[in-house]
């Protein structure tokens, strides 16, 4: 199941402070109606204001934590330009991370987490998305295999004009144009 829905990823994020950042993100992600992005932001500023988020080498995993979400939730944004976020190495922040979860449920903040931690130790995912100029260009630096097998796929039925999913074959990541 996919975390980060292509809508709650902003590319070439506004520069601004620490609290205009996460607004932005806050912004995009996809909530339910009925949940105040207030109590959201909120709760991530809160978090922030206890210990900055930037983990160094231009990232920051801002987050928080709110009864308001069910499981969690993501969004992710990148500046053209590095901005101070006060990060541990003392650096500016290029990419960002936001994260929001259920206090109850830990698993699936964890698995983020992990996600995002293979991402940065990946040279040149990482790079990627330090230079992302589309969200596509996000997408494929956290998930390149099935950007890629989405990208061909998409390239096939352009060539040929039809395609056909045959069996799970989609679901396997093997799909055929015929």
């Amino acid at each position: 199941r996919e975390i980060v829905d292509p809508k709650s990823v902003v590319v070439h994020l506004e520069e601004g402070s620490k609290e205009e950042i996460i607004r932005q993100l806050v912004a995009v992600l996809p909530l339910e109606d009925g949940i105040d992005r207030n109590e959201i932001l909120g709760s991530v500023l809160e978090r922030e204001a206890v210990m900055s988020t930037g983990i160094g080498r231009g990232v920051a995993i801002p987050h928080g934590k709110s009864e308001a979400v069910t499981g969690v939730l993501a969004a992710v944004g990148v500046t053209r330009e590095p901005v101070p976020f006060a990060a541990i190495d003392g650096k500016p922040v290029k990419a960002f991370f936001l994260i929001v979860s259920n206090p109850l449920k830990t698993n699936p903040h964890i698995e983020v987490l992990s996600e995002v931690s293979k991402l940065l130790n990946d040279d040149d995912r990482k790079s990627r998305l330090m230079g992302a100029e589309r969200v596509e260009d996000v997408l494929f630096a956290r998930r390149p295999d099935a950007t890629e097998r989405l990208v061909t796929f998409a390239e096939t039925v352009k060539s040929t004009g039809k395609a056909r999913v045959q069996d799970d074959a989609w679901r396997q990541g093997d799909v055929s144009a015929r």
